[in-house]
């Protein structure tokens, strides 16, 4: 479901996905980045696609999420969740 809705948002703003946005890791992250709330994640899809609009990007990367992310929150790429760190450290997920 969010697979779809990502692409159908980039397809409105006529922009292609790269191949680091459409993985589960990916969803994952936009999940976590909006707390888990529908609303965040629409707004941090839109913000992306932004991102990705200023850059004169044919494509939305991971970049322009974290850069998304940096603008809204103002938090350091060490905290953001668009950035992968240590791989051996997994996202939380709702519940733990």
């Amino acid at each position: 479901m969010l697979r779809d809705m990502l692409r159908a948002y980039l397809s409105k703003a006529e922009l292609r996905p790269s191949t680091d946005i459409v993985t589960e890791d990916f969803l994952l992250r936009l999940l976590h980045g909006g707390v888990y709330e529908f609303g965040l994640v629409i707004e941090l899809i839109i913000a992306g696609i932004e991102e990705a609009l200023i850059d004169a990007s044919e494509t939305v990367e991971a970049r322009h999420f974290a850069l998304a992310f940096r603008r809204r929150t103002g938090c350091h790429d060490g905290m953001n969740p668009f950035i992968p760190q240590d791989p051996r450290k997994r996202l939380p997920v709702l519940g733990d």
